[in-house]
């Protein structure tokens, strides 16, 4: 129901003010806890989960975005930075069009 509420408002101020938004929602998925890291730290990014290393996935990202993909990377990692993550996995995404703002659905994971 959030994603949904987000689609309609990156809609919205798309078609009102022309501008880029980018809006990452972040759902735990694990009762651990990590250290935040540095806004700006390394962040791998993954188009499926690794097989040859032991990891834990700590939060989904939704993303709706008025940009593709390569524009809501900067959003992405700064939230799996803030849950203090090693990797993220992008497990789908679309492009924006007029009508509807590109999403991305995204695991936030950390090497074990």
């Amino acid at each position: 129901m959030n994603l949904v509420r987000t689609t309609i408002t990156a809609a919205a101020v798309l078609a009102l003010t022309g501008c880029a938004y980018v809006h990452t929602e972040v759902v735990p998925l694990s009762s651990k806890s990590y250290d935040a890291k540095s806004k700006d730290c390394t962040i791998l990014v993954l188009t499926q989960m690794p097989t040859d290393r032991k990891y834990e996935e700590l939060s989904i990202l939704n993303v709706a975005a008025t940009v593709s993909l390569d524009g809501m990377l900067p959003s992405i990692k700064e939230k799996a930075c803030a849950v203090g993550a090693d990797a993220v996995v992008i497990k789908s995404s679309t492009l924006p069009t007029q009508k509807q703002p590109a999403q991305a659905y995204v695991v936030a994971i950390k090497f074990l």
